[in-house]
């Protein structure tokens, strides 16, 4: 039975939406109404938010909460002007006993439900970040009270490992001190992001953020249900007359009653308008919201760093602690499916935006496999499937870049591929600010330089705002005709220019960040393929450490990764405005949203600052999906899909049939609605290719393993689990022969049957590994000094002694160095479309790729 002494009550329904505070009216076992007193903090948490929270990994500052809890119940951050008790001295004025500041790391207390899959297990660092209600609650626990001084807020400390940018060109540091020593800087500083991290996160002693509450020990003993017998009668609804205007966070109102409650969901009670009825309701139909940036690392959204984690993978790869914070965009995720390998078909603009919109390879699209090229005017979209078959009011805002060379290219009649509403859809450009007329259907593009004409409304019209607010407006639209949407919110950020709109333009001004690994590898010709041409110039491999220590320092590379992260962190805010406004209309359950980006960015990785490669932060792009009516909640698919499988999953997930229309993608949803809550059974397979222009590489996927080949080099079989940051070529290792096989087969039925650029304009190319082969990495001599085997020089006296007497230049030079035996390779090469071995190839010993493979057959020696 439920009584005062009852600490935390966690109610496993759907729909309630707010924490009840005590003294409010709930339903016990023996279905009788008990008042909680005041003495007993009482908590109503819905099982969904508490798993949120935890999918959500526990360890955001309160922002993430404020998308779940009312602000008005539960503000940001409380502070406590008596600190007396709060210093790590510890010393705590009520049971006169000095308090140990370090929380048990070993601890962890588990919240049990009846259904065991859905137990919490919080640690004390979980239970630091809960909003300061749930927290001292819990902190009424005895043991979590012993076991968590810091974290109850028995006493606080800062964080003796975060330190402070105080000037990122000169790289000055400052520890949390530093904020104590002029009564200035609390106020300028402690609000202010830094190192990744808000100051008054890492510094709560310094910036007097400290929250402390307990002022006497708790008498609780360690219990909490998820499963109570009966739900409550309270119940969270929106305003009966909702704002039109969206805002951050909707604001509820808990309600009571004084009789038990006859709908114990949790849900609102609503008479029946008519008496019920036999017959089946028919189901309703979802709503459909896609949103699309551009050029998007993964690495930058928290659900993604988070996942890597999981899997023992680096998460962030610019240096500790710099990272963008995605409460909004990680809800999706902890709400819903995440894709661990979706992959664009080709990372560059048009072809992978054509394959979104049509289930189709990029060659069966028109121009569109070229960037700039014109989709066909025959081609038949999801949306005009949804448009003209089930009656979808539907919507394309901001990037299009399927109507050719035209830029801005608002106007594009006669080829709105089933979109309705084009007003604010744009060909291509990446305009920062946008002016709607009033009274005509003109819309004004402006580039940073036009910010000055929007001062005092730059969060109305900066390219991002102004098109998730036209979205909304369209929502609103659809709502008051009774309609469903379906609409593509298509943002040109972060690709660049990379600027933004104030004040997310400083928001990681302090942030000193690091030139990634791999990319210092790749500079220094380490595990660099020769189909990756570095963005820098030709260095000399002893020269390259002090040059990416030049360019790492460089304002110009500071400033493109700090706009990189503000514009994303201006993307999530915009997400969680949308989010409130569908939650306030009431239409959340029963829209899909999915959160993708048409291809992504290395970001300096490999040594590169752009797309268009085949590693994972170029070709492979988030991809989630939330439709809660549906999907459970964190689920995780490592299976390989990509662009291409988008449109016949979206219609299948919307329950609609496609007659007529065939897709050369394939349907994702049994995946995603089985009961798995990690779905990976390595088998399925992917591609991911060059474009038509350039037509140099192509590459299948499956989840772990990824095989490139290509024009200029050898096939190379990346590992992830063992080489995350993809350096090295696992392709001869002989305990990889079956994924080889199993690649190259699916590789090469691919390239044909979905015309692969590769396949059509490269003549010859290693399918398989030649006998003999220079190496394309450095080469350290005896002496220290650092050479490629393309400095070796037939006939020079220097290459002659350094092949004859240095064993490291003869292995990796051998051909260099005239070191190659007379052997046909035993493996295929791609000829003309067929896979062809030596002794097939005595006619085409004209090509010197096939006198390289085949020197016996083409007398080459």
């Amino acid at each position: 039975a439920l009584s005062s002494t009852l600490l935390l009550l966690l109610i496993a329904t759907a729909n309630l939406k707010v924490f009840a505070l005590r003294g409010v009216l709930v339903q016990n076992s023996n279905n009788e109404t008990v008042t909680l007193t005041q003495e007993a903090p009482t908590v109503l948490l819905t099982t969904e938010q508490l798993l949120l929270l935890r999918l959500q990994g526990w360890d955001a500052n309160r922002d993430d909460l404020e998308q779940i809890l009312p602000v008005d119940l539960y503000p940001r951050r409380p502070l406590e002007s008596n600190m007396e008790n709060a210093v790590e001295s510890g010393e705590n004025s009520e049971n006169s006993t000095a308090v140990n500041c370090l929380d048990d790391e070993s601890y962890v207390f588990t919240a049990s439900a009846a259904d065991e899959s859905n137990n919490l297990n919080m640690t004390c660092s979980d239970i630091g970040n809960f909003a300061d209600i749930l927290r001292k609650g819990l902190c009424d626990i005895i043991e979590i009270y012993q076991k968590c001084p810091e974290g109850c807020g028995r006493c606080c400390r800062d964080d003796p490992d975060y330190f402070i940018y105080t000037s990122f060109i000169q790289n000055e540091i400052q520890n949390c001190s530093w904020i104590s020593e002029d009564e200035s800087r609390p106020g300028h500083w402690c609000n202010s992001v830094n190192n990744g991290r808000l100051i008054s996160d890492g510094c709560p002693v310094s910036c007097n953020a400290c929250r402390v509450h307990m002022t006497q020990e708790p008498t609780m003993s360690p219990s909490i249900s998820l499963s109570p017998t009966n739900a409550p009668s309270t119940t969270s609804a929106p305003s009966s007359s909702p704002s039109d205007t969206p805002t951050m966070t909707p604001t509820f109102s808990p309600s009571t009653s004084s009789k038990p409650s006859s709908n114990p969901s949790g849900t609102p009670s609503k008479a029946p308008s008519t008496s019920p009825s036999d017959k089946p309701t028919p189901e309703k139909k979802p709503n459909l919201i896609f949103i699309l940036t551009d050029e998007h690392n993964f690495r930058t959204l928290g659900c993604y760093r988070k996942y890597m984690r999981s899997i023992g993978n680096p998460d962030i790869v610019w240096g500790h602690g710099n990272y963008v914070y995605t409460p909004n965009i990680d809800k999706l995720a902890s709400e819903g499916a995440l894709f661990s390998n979706f992959y664009a078909v080709t990372p560059l603009c048009t072809p992978s935006r054509a394959s979104f919109m049509s289930g189709l390879h990029p060659a069966f699209t028109g121009d569109s496999d070229n960037n700039h090229g014109s989709m066909d005017d025959h081609i038949t979209t999801f949306a005009s499937i949804l448009r003209d078959q089930e009656g979808y009011f539907t919507s394309y805002f901001g990037k299009w870049h399927l109507g050719g060379e035209a830029s801005p290219g608002w106007y594009d009649p006669g080829r709105d591929f089933g979109f309705t509403n084009t007003r604010y859809r744009y060909n291509r450009g990446h305009w920062k600010y946008f002016e709607a007329s009033t009274d005509s259907y003109k819309v004004q593009e402006y580039t940073i330089d036009g910010e000055g004409d929007f001062s005092g409304n730059l969060d109305k019209h900066y390219a991002t705002d102004f098109l998730f607010d036209r979205s909304i407006e369209d929502i609103q639209t659809a709502l008051d005709a009774d309609k469903n949407f379906a609409m593509v919110l298509s943002i040109a950020d972060p690709h660049g220019p990379n600027n933004v709109r104030p004040p997310y333009r400083t928001m990681f001004n302090n942030m000193k960040v690091k030139y990634p690994d791999s990319g210092k590898a790749a500079v220094q010709g380490i595990g660099n393929p020769r189909w990756n041409n570095v963005d820098h110039e030709t260095i000399d491999p002893n020269d390259a450490a002090a040059y990416i220590e030049d360019y790492e320092n460089d304002s110009y590379f500071q400033n493109y990764m700090q706009q990189y992260y503000a514009m994303v962190a201006l993307i999530d805010a915009n997400v969680g405005k949308l989010l409130s406004f569908i939650e306030t209309k009431g239409i959340d359950e029963e829209t899909i949203i999915v959160f993708s980006s048409d291809h992504g960015d290395l970001l300096g990785e490999h040594g590169k600052m752009n797309k268009g490669r085949p590693y994972e932060t170029s070709a492979g792009i988030p991809f989630i999906v939330r439709y809660p009516e549906k999907i459970q909640n964190g689920k995780i698919i490592q299976n390989a899909y990509s662009s291409v499988d988008f449109a016949p999953t979206i219609l299948k997930l919307m329950g609609v049939d496609h007659p007529g229309v065939t897709f050369q993608g394939v349907d994702a949803t049994p995946e995603i609605f089985n009961s798995d809550k990690l779905v990976t059974d390595g088998d399925r397979i992917t591609f991911t290719y060059d474009n038509e222009n350039t037509a140099v590489w192509a590459a299948a996927v499956m989840s772990g393993y990824k095989l490139v080949v290509s024009r200029p080099d050898v096939p190379w079989l990346f590992h992830y689990s063992k080489d995350p940051d993809e350096l090295i070529n696992y392709f001869e290792d002989p305990q990889y022969a079956g994924v080889v096989e199993k690649l190259q087969a699916a590789l090469f039925d691919g390239m044909q049957k979905y015309s692969v650029p590769l396949a059509k304009k490269a003549d010859v190319f290693f399918w398989d590994m030649p006998a003999c082969m220079d190496s394309a990495e450095v080469v350290e001599l005896r002496s220290g000094r650092k050479i490629m085997c393309t400095d070796i020089i037939e006939d020079d006296e220097q290459s002659r002694n350094r092949c004859s007497r240095q064993n490291e230049v003869r292995t990796k030079c051998a051909r260099a160095c005239n070191r190659c035996t007379c052997e046909d390779s035993p493996g295929r090469l791609f000829v003309s479309g067929e896979l062809k071995m030596c002794n097939q190839l005595s006619a085409q010993c004209g090509h010197s790729r096939v006198r390289q493979f085949c020197p016996s057959t083409c007398n080459a020696c």
